[in-house]
């Protein structure tokens, strides 16, 4: 999933403001480590700019893994936002200020 991602963000000449729905998910085959190896190879990355993550959640199995990889981020250029809809992640990106409705 990671490099597909990265490839698609290759393609772009501006980096994009991201969403990823876990709200289909009904179990997560990922653990600790799987997260840490993801997190660590996206705080690597650079950007053209600040980037917005908004991640979908609906349940709390969903909402643990979003704030493990959350508190695991350490790429100053990825601002993570945990949301209950695509509504309000849509909503936080077209806030100028960046801040959200939490």
């Amino acid at each position: 999933m990671a490099a597909e991602a990265e490839i698609a963000e290759a393609s772009h000449p501006v980096s994009l403001d991201r969403i990823t729905d876990l709200t289909a998910v009904e179990c997560f085959d990922v653990g600790f480590r799987e997260i840490y190896y993801f997190a660590i190879r996206r705080s690597a990355q650079r950007f053209s700019r600040m980037v917005k993550s908004a991640i979908v959640v609906q349940d709390p199995d969903q909402h643990g893994i979003a704030r493990v990889y959350e508190a695991l981020n350490e790429n100053p250029q990825i601002q993570i936002r945990i949301l209950r809809s695509v509504t309000e992640a849509t909503e936080w990106f077209a806030d100028p200020k960046g801040e959200s409705n939490e």
